[in-house]
């Protein structure tokens, strides 16, 4: 009995908060690394979007320019 109290005390326990802290620091890794991926995707997100911008402003520059054209005719 003694040596069955021993073993749990002395390997179990230990192993078993040994494998927790190891749990816990893999999903911690894995929140962060969800974590980044957001972030890279929130910055692609906002590249595509200033780029969508420069598109519209280069046309409402050409509708401008034609319209423009059209009242000196």
């Amino acid at each position: 009995m003694l040596s069955a109290l021993a073993f749990l005390c002395f390997v179990v326990t230990p192993t078993v908060a040994v494998a927790a802290a190891l749990l816990r620091w893999l999903e911690s890794a894995a929140a962060k690394a969800d974590e980044e991926d957001r972030m890279q995707a929130l910055t692609s997100n906002a590249a595509d979007i200033a780029m969508r911008i420069e598109n519209l402003e280069t046309v409402m520059r050409a509708e401008r320019g034609q319209a423009a054209s059209e009242l000196m005719r």
